[in-house]
């Protein structure tokens, strides 16, 4: 008889030391307490206002073409006791290539978008309730 196992995958490598982690949390910390020195203003990260949601997104793609990144939702929103709203947005870079499938297909030839190491960029915004 054939049990299943719960297998945790370590896909989160500290960029400046190669740390494995298996919760962003514990890179995130691990970041902030280790390497504050060596990222420089980031810690603090830079706050935008926009009038419309539309105009964030727009602002947004500006950002992905100029820095050939690309931010996604990993989750839905949440919405708080005060009626806003939270969506975060992740750079889509980080991690290794899992392929998916038998091996019969063969990888596009710009090769895959993941960097292989966990890149702590997010976009996190706050859709005020009106």
């Amino acid at each position: 008889m054939e049990t299943e196992m719960n297998v945790y995958t370590i896909d989160l490598i500290c960029s400046f030391c190669d740390l494995d982690f298996t919760r962003s949390s514990c890179l995130k910390k691990h970041l902030k307490n280790v390497h504050a020195h060596q990222q420089g203003d980031l810690n603090e990260g830079i706050l935008k206002e926009f009038s419309t949601f539309s105009e964030f997104v727009t602002w947004k793609e500006e950002e992905e073409n100029k820095t050939m990144s690309k931010y996604v939702r990993q989750r839905g929103s949440k919405t708080l006791k005060n009626g806003d709203i939270v969506m975060n947005y992740h750079c889509c870079r980080s991690g290794t290539y899992k392929p998916k499938g038998k091996g019969v297909k063969s990888l596009k030839s710009q090769g895959s978008a993941k960097i292989g190491i966990s890149c702590p960029a997010i976009i996190k915004i706050r859709v005020l309730k009106m």
